[in-house]
């Protein structure tokens, strides 16, 4: 009887699960990175979405507002929530993105599995950073180093502009 002369040697298979813990090692790193930048670059929109219904609003009524249901804007699935005694509202979308309206003249986009926020200040209450989409950094959890945070906003197109010892700010186009 003639021997197998196709069957694969411990070795070789050794060899490609080697190469696959490899390729998966440098892989998903790259990957988290480039979902967490496309639920940012979403957030953006939403972002400019809401400032040109805000903006829609003034000029219509002379004023701001806080509650997202007078803008004239729709996400659907969308939980509106407008807090007594507190200076702001929010918007929670199914993917649990959020943005807050404050009362201090900003609009913020948080999406709670990426450690960089988005920021739109539309009020002149003495902020530098009026009329701009900032892209703030922040280390919530030990897990996300302020690099990878940092290195978010840079890939959004942000230039520094601050930072402090809990976060950094950079300006978007």
């Amino acid at each position: 009887m003639k021997p197998n002369t196709f069957a694969f040697t411990l070795i070789e298979l050794l060899v490609v699960i080697l190469i696959i813990a490899i390729l998966a090692a440098v892989a998903l790193p790259q990957y988290r990175f480039a979902v967490q930048k496309a639920r940012l670059s979403e957030a953006w929109l939403g972002l400019k979405a809401i400032r040109t219904a805000l903006e829609t609003y003034r000029l219509a009524n002379g004023n701001y507002t806080l509650d997202f249901t007078e803008l004239d804007i729709d996400f659907p699935g969308a939980t509106y929530q407008k807090y007594e005694n507190v200076s702001n509202a929010r918007i929670t979308l199914p993917n649990n993105t959020y943005y807050i309206l404050d009362i201090d003249g900003y609009i913020a986009g948080v999406i709670p599995q990426v450690p960089s926020q988005l920021e739109y200040w539309y009020k002149n209450s003495g902020v530098k950073r009026m009329g701009a989409f900032y892209c703030r950094t922040y280390t919530p959890k030990a897990s996300d180093p302020k690099q990878a945070a940092q290195a978010l906003c840079k890939a959004m197109g942000g230039t520094q502009v601050e930072e402090n010892a809990s976060s950094s700010w950079y300006l978007l186009p």
